[in-house]
């Protein structure tokens, strides 16, 4: 999909008295308006034309920011879907799920100048292209901003099949004490091994199926100090416990009773 199928710039035109809504954008190839008319309730801002029906669905999870002005009560559109509903953007820690079809990429537009702070997850690969307003700050996810005054007016990423598997590596330090004998586990998998763990700077590789993140779970309080690498991208949520400490970026630290005793990172696939 290029950036020239995807409507970036719209004219909105309402109808008070049968409340439809309309919107004008340039043709491919004339330099004329086309009427695109919106079903008030999808508000779908993508042509027929430019899906492709041989792209089959994707399911993406938004999930606004927990930081103060997260929110946005802007709009946002996503080719192959339309306008991101309010409810996925208009409070703190607003989440909500959508299926995109017909399209190659996931493409994203800012309609308004309110800043939107959020993660996607779901079948979201890398981004691949974004266009930053002039002057303003590109944030790299995630999380990361979209507006059209002050950030990014555009983000494009590469779907990733989420029912597939990941090859994931796990390392343990080789400073002391950071083996482990307790027991740790991955939501959709189980046990992580023992001989990933229990002695410093030991080594394996598990793979992971059917998971839409990688959820780790620590079970007791003897302290992991690791690093993660394979088909793992960001950390986008732990759970530390209380009076604990979060070590960020790797080597990290799992355990019940002084750091994180849960951590979920996105899947990225690399072939």
């Amino acid at each position: 999909m290029t950036k020239q199928a995807i409507l970036a710039a719209f004219i909105k035109i309402s109808s008070h008295a049968s409340g439809e809504s309309w919107y004008l954008r340039s043709t491919k190839d004339k330099k004329e308006f086309q009427h695109l008319k919106l079903d008030k309730s999808i508000s779908r801002v993508l042509a027929e034309e430019d899906c492709n029906p041989s792209y089959k669905c994707h399911q993406v999870h938004f999930q606004t920011a927990s930081d103060n002005e997260s929110q946005s009560q802007s709009s946002f559109t996503v080719a192959g879907y339309g306008r991101i509903p309010k409810y996925c953007h208009d409070a703190i820690g607003a989440e909500c799920d959508i299926e995109v079809c017909g399209v190659e990429t996931l493409a994203m537009n800012a309609l308004g100048a309110d800043a939107w702070k959020f993660y996607m997850t779901g079948d979201i690969g890398d981004m691949i292209d974004h266009e930053t307003v002039a002057g303003g700050t590109h944030m790299p996810p995630f999380p990361t901003m979209l507006d059209t005054d002050q950030f990014d007016s555009y983000q494009e990423y590469s779907f990733k099949d989420a029912n597939g598997c990941y090859q994931i590596q796990f390392t343990t330090a080789s400073e002391e004490n950071s083996e482990s004998q307790g027991e740790f586990s991955i939501d959709g998998y189980g046990f992580i091994p023992k001989s990933c763990h229990n002695k410093r700077g030991a080594k394996c590789t598990i793979q992971v199926c059917d998971a839409d993140s990688l959820k780790i779970r620590a079970l007791d309080d003897d302290g992991w100090r690791f690093t993660i690498t394979g088909d793992v991208g960001t950390l986008i949520d732990f759970l530390t416990v209380p009076t604990g400490e979060h070590t960020a970026g790797f080597p990290t630290w799992m355990d019940t009773d002084q750091f994180d005793y849960y951590q979920r990172y996105e899947f990225v696939l690399h072939n």
